[in-house]
């Protein structure tokens, strides 16, 4: 597991999400850990009845590709895969090495495989349909001819529309068929199990669009789009909001649009398509998301202000004659992405100025070789600590070191979480020499979030100046209500400010946190800790939760260790005593209470 470190975690994580999923990992929520070649798999309990499944593939250029099957929204990995990493790379000999699926196929005949298919097919009928949708985009890759040439390839195989169909109805019968939807006030979890069955669909389009074939795209997109408009009226009490699935999905209607050249007929027909779907109530708000696609269709690349743009002209506007339409970012982007794969840069530069693009725009003038302009302009228009990251990284794959750091520090001024650039710009620097950058970036990751590797990192190359640097992060450390109370605890554990551990942690309601905190600092303030343990217990035992009494006799025994050390028993029987009375009638609990 030497193939990445918990630096390579926290590069892909937010604070919060590490922190959380550093939690999980200590409890031990993480289980079934299976490693197959670059690809491990595990579960992990959560909130859920069912644990969440994690997969991560390492690549082979040390970056990571994860994902997980819990709804999290946020940025970066959320805290299962987090979990499964730092249990893989804390806990090696923990993880169950097994053959690589191509390696346990290698050796069966067409029967075999013929065979296997079949039974997996008739043990899970879901599975069908994915089976018909792999077999109508699989590739055949062309054998070498004698000369080691590869031959003409052959004709790319048509997508089967109806499979796409049938693809659709069934995810739309999945949520309608849910019988948890109402632990969810807003549909979250089943619209995440719905896009999970629709994206992959989606792709088959764009695949099928950037092979050339723009026909078959349309005929996919319309096959989708028309099933959730006539599934979507039995789901909608169900899906609070689906705007973001509907946004993506007129996204790739648009994108399709402009890479074919339609007759007018057939710019009017999909307009009226398109009209008619929208009729359908079938989701607040999302069959406008659809709009892009209208406006696509109906301007081609042949709108007059749009031309004015790209040849340069560019005005208050932008590539519009009149009011900008809600949609004219999203059909911006597509624009963009179209010019920028058909190496149209400069083209793409105009268009991305004109419009308000402004992280595009800057990318776009870095690929150009304008790196210089790119960083001039962000420093009047960046405006959130994540453009100014993105940049700083693209201006460092392309060796501008020093525009990196000015570009990544001028965004710890900006709106936004700054504890991952901070971190970035850190390592960046010291990289690249520059100590006092990485002093200045360091201390504003602390004081953002104060993760105790953070904190141990910074002394290393602090030097002279630590013991300053070290008062101000301890005093911000006691002074903030914001900051995450475990990472304060821990800080001040290692610092062997006990008091302060057991300040930070005084009211929060995470046992886990709490009890480390409380074992940590009982053999030298056993006093303290008492009322903190008391606490803990009786929230338990008086809201009757006996599911979680054994919870509350370990906090009673800690109770006990206290007034023990503290040489209070006398206190200690009282309290018992006190305990016993008051909870008689819970017959799972007094047993519990007789035995400490």
């Amino acid at each position: 597991m030497n193939t990445f470190t918990e630096s390579t975690i926290r590069q892909y994580s937010e604070s919060g999400s590490f922190a959380r999923g550093r939690e999980y990992y200590k409890q031990g929520a993480v289980d079934a850990v299976v490693r197959r070649g670059d690809t491990i798999q595990a579960e992990v309990e959560g909130s859920e009845y069912e644990p969440y499944d994690v997969s991560a593939t390492l690549l082979a250029t040390g970056g990571i590709v994860a994902r997980c099957s819990c709804p999290y929204e946020g940025g970066g990995w959320c805290k299962h895969i987090v979990a499964v990493l730092l249990h893989c790379l804390n806990e090696p000999e923990e993880v169950e090495n097994l053959p690589m699926l191509e390696n346990l196929v290698a050796s069966l005949d067409r029967a075999a495989l013929l065979t296997l298919l079949l039974n997996l097919a008739r043990s899970n009928p879901k599975l069908v349909l994915e089976i018909e949708l792999e077999i109508a985009n699989l590739k055949p890759q062309p054998a070498l001819t004698s000369a080691g040439v590869s031959p003409t390839p052959p004709p790319r195989t048509p997508v089967d529309v109806s499979a796409i169909r049938r693809k659709t109805r069934a995810a739309l019968k999945i949520v309608s068929g849910s019988e948890n939807y109402e632990w969810d006030d807003n549909g979250e979890e089943i619209l995440s199990e719905l896009e999970e069955e629709v994206y992959p669909l989606i792709e088959i389009a764009e695949a099928a669009r950037e092979a050339g074939a723009g026909s078959e795209a349309l005929a996919v997109l319309e096959a989708i789009t028309d099933e959730l408009v006539k599934g979507w009226e039995d789901i909608s009490d169900i899906i609070y909001d689906a705007s973001d699935l509907f946004s993506d999905l007129g996204r790739a209607w648009a994108e399709a649009f402009l890479t074919m050249d339609l007759t007018e007929r057939d710019r009017l027909d999909w307009i009226k398509r398109f009209e008619s779907w929208q009729k359908v109530k079938y989701e607040s708000g999302s069959s406008d998301r659809l709009q892009v696609a209208v406006e696509a269709a109906r301007q081609g690349w042949d709108y007059p202000p749009l031309v004015r743009v790209l040849q340069g002209e560019i005005t208050g506007q932008g590539a519009w004659d009149g009011e900008r339409p809600d949609c004219a970012d999203d059909l911006a982007s597509a624009r963009l992405n179209i010019l920028e794969r058909q190496g149209r840069l400069q083209e793409a530069a105009y268009l991305a100025e004109a419009e308000g693009q402004v992280d595009r725009y800057m990318g776009i003038l870095v690929r150009l070789g304008r790196m210089k302009e790119a960083v001039d302009y962000g420093m009047k228009h960046l405006a959130t600590t994540d453009s100014a990251l993105a940049l700083a990284k693209t201006l460092h794959e392309c060796r501008e070191t020093a525009l990196a750091l000015q570009t990544a520090e001028h965004g710890l001024s900006l709106q936004g979480y700054r504890y991952t650039l901070a971190i970035w710009l850190r390592d960046t620097a010291l990289t690249a020499g520059d100590a006092e950058t990485a002093i200045r970036a360091a201390m504003s990751g602390l004081k953002e979030n104060p993760e105790l590797a953070d904190y141990l990192r910074l002394q290393e190359f602090a030097d002279e100046k630590w013991d300053a640097l070290r008062e101000e992060i301890l005093t911000t450390l006691r002074e903030s209500g914001s900051l995450s109370a475990s990472s304060k605890a821990d800080i001040f554990l290692h610092e062997g400010l006990y008091e302060d551990a057991l300040n930070a942690v005084r009211g929060n309601w995470s046992g886990e946190l709490v009890a480390r905190v409380v074992e940590a600092v009982t053999p030298y303030y056993p006093f303290e800790v008492i009322p903190i343990c008391k606490e803990q217990a009786a929230r338990i035992m008086d809201a009757g939760k006996a599911s979680h009494y054994d919870d509350a006799a370990q906090w009673v025994g800690r109770v006990r260790v206290a007034y023990l050390m503290a040489g209070r028993m006398t206190e200690w029987q009282e309290y018992r005593a006190e305990l016993l009375a008051t909870h008689q009638r819970k017959y799972k609990l007094v047993p519990l209470l007789r035995e400490i």
